[in-house]
């Protein structure tokens, strides 16, 4: 039975339909703009549909898919600020109800924007905090949350006019139609374990250099002060996760335990970027608000009521960095011990090369 690279494409253009449809169930709910979750799964289906099309590469009309990516990528950079907007009130959202009631810190009016006092006060766990804020710290927490409302506020229609792209110019509709096509040719061909094999002996070198690319950061995890780097560390190990999904349904167990082993990582070096994010925009916050009152009121006005609070977050999340730094490192050394990215690759190896229990 001839077997060749057509059995790897048809398979990765039938993940890349499945992809399709969980984005576009997802765009009423980003346009309705209530529950966040809506623009959180809609932009995991897009970075999920960009991995698959680079996995492409190689395919029959590999230009159409790397156009089609290009396409993709900027509904996923518009819904990347309002989703990290989103975010941050969130957590800021979560960490002001930590503040004690104090008569001098008023919240601001938050406007028209839909749904904001259900986010502020739902059911959720506190944030993990090193530093609580104190009494005197609401009216800095209030006034920040106030600019990110705003600033998610702007950012919507950016987020409709990608839609209104990706609608009017039929994406979604010609990819579908595309892929099906593909899609259907591979169905009409041969199937079974020698169809499994010669999809994973070719999944095989992309999986193992992106573990290579995942080994080769890892050191910058000795210096805590190599930021760039762990945001560079934490890409790849997200890219590492997307393509083992795509080729997850073809195990017997879907990778799970090595899927789960990822994202724990890719998540704690998430809590480290958003800690980093956090240290950066709060100084520049505060500079910022100091020029604003200045410029409307002609002197500091409220601003020396504003800096405890921001003062006492900022120190929180440089405290929180420390903290989530060694769990990064410590679960990196864990992850060595265990040569878990030797036998993830392993695993593809040698399902690729027999049927090994796989398919």
């Amino acid at each position: 039975m001839k077997v060749d690279g057509s059995d790897y494409c048809g398979f990765l253009c039938e993940r890349v339909l499945t992809l399709l449809s969980q984005l576009e169930k997802e765009i009423p709910g980003v346009r309705k703009g209530g529950d966040i979750e809506h623009i959180h799964r809609m932009r995991v289906a897009s970075r999920r549909i960009r991995a698959a099309l680079s996995l492409l590469d190689g395919c029959p009309g590999s230009s159409e898919s790397r156009r089609m990516r290009r396409s993709i990528r900027s509904v996923t950079r518009a819904l990347g600020a309002a989703r990290d907007a989103d975010v941050q009130i969130a957590f800021l959202a979560r960490y002001a109800a930590l503040i004690p009631t104090a008569g001098t810190d008023q919240r601001p009016d938050f406007g028209s924007r839909e749904g904001f006092d259900r986010l502020v006060i739902k059911d959720e766990k506190p944030p993990a905090c090193t530093r609580p804020p104190g009494p005197g710290d609401g009216t800095g927490i209030w006034c920040l949350l106030l600019r990110l409302v705003q600033e998610r506020e702007s950012l919507q229609p950016e987020v409709l006019v990608a839609l209104t792209r990706l609608e009017e110019r039929r994406i979604l509709e010609r990819m579908k139609d595309r892929f099906a096509r593909r899609v259907e040719r591979w169905h009409g061909e041969n199937d079974g374990p020698a169809r499994t094999r010669a999809i994973l002996s070719t999944a095989h070198a992309t999986v193992a250099s992106r573990a290579g690319e995942l080994a080769a950061l890892a050191p910058a995890l000795l210096d805590p002060a190599l930021v760039a780097e762990h945001h560079a560390m934490r890409i790849v190990a997200k890219r590492l996760r997307y393509t083992i999904e795509a080729f997850a349904p073809l195990f017997e167990d879907s990778l799970r335990t090595e899927v789960k082993a990822i994202k724990g990582l890719q998540e704690v070096l998430g809590d480290l970027h958003d800690c980093d994010v956090w240290i950066e925009l709060l100084p520049r916050f505060l500079a910022e608000e100091r020029v604003r009152t200045l410029e409307y009121f002609g002197n500091e006005g409220l601003y020396p009521a504003i800096e405890p609070g921001i003062l006492t977050l900022l120190a929180d999340r440089q405290s929180r960095r420390v903290r989530v730094h060694e769990e990064a490192r410590s679960m990196w050394r864990r992850l060595e011990q265990e040569q878990f990215l030797d036998r993830l690759v392993a695993r593809f190896a040698f399902a690729g090369t027999s049927n090994g229990g796989e398919g």
